[in-house]
């Protein structure tokens, strides 16, 4: 009985600290975005198009959270399946081709619900930073599994990376590389020609 009590305490500690962390993440991501957008929008500086992409983004990020934060399925193919689904939404008319490749191989691939979303942040900040600052047409992701281990490509076919190999480091990339380190992976970033 004793060992049952401390693997449940062990249990809700987990849940509680899992919270928290998503409740940070919000704040910090869609919180940040809707404060900020609405002193543009009090200033009148954010016309009504540009409004209503910035709650679709809200909308879809939101969505994002919640699917990788359920309780009862970290399922990656399902996860990323959603992903996948709210970003075609998203860039469709845009003139940029979103080409997936989703290899996990036949077997599940879980993922602890918190490393879930660090991971589809990731892809999110490295999709988004293709779609608006690169001059793509085509963005390239790959979800691959390498052994135990995944592995998360995005590649565009744009203009590069202005001033590399010493990028102003916006807070994009310095956020892809926390998240990278909260997970234990190694985040490599490279521009080549094009791309």
């Amino acid at each position: 009985r004793h060992y049952r009590r401390i693997g449940e305490l062990d249990r809700q500690q987990a849940r509680l600290e899992e919270g928290q962390r998503l409740e940070q993440d919000m704040q910090d991501g869609l919180g940040s975005q809707l404060d900020a957008s609405l002193l543009r929008l009090e200033r009148g500086q954010l016309p009504q198009p540009v409004l209503a992409d910035v709650l679709r983004d809200c909308i879809a990020d939101m969505r994002m959270t919640l699917d990788a934060a359920a309780p009862d399925d970290h399922d990656l193919t399902a996860l990323v399946g959603n992903f996948r689904f709210r970003w075609d939404a998203q860039v469709q008319g845009s003139g940029i081709a979103l080409d997936w490749r989703l290899d996990l191989g036949g077997d599940r691939m879980q993922a602890r619900p918190g490393a879930a979303l660090q991971l589809l942040r990731i892809a999110q900040e490295a999709i988004t930073n293709a779609v608006r600052h690169a001059g793509a047409k085509r963005v390239a992701v790959r979800f691959e599994r390498d052994g135990d281990a995944l592995r998360l490509q995005v590649q565009d076919d744009g203009r590069g990376i202005a001033g590399w190999p010493q990028p102003r480091a916006g807070h994009g990339l310095r956020n892809m590389q926390a998240r990278a380190r909260r997970l234990g992976a190694e985040l490599e970033v490279a521009t080549g020609d094009p791309g």
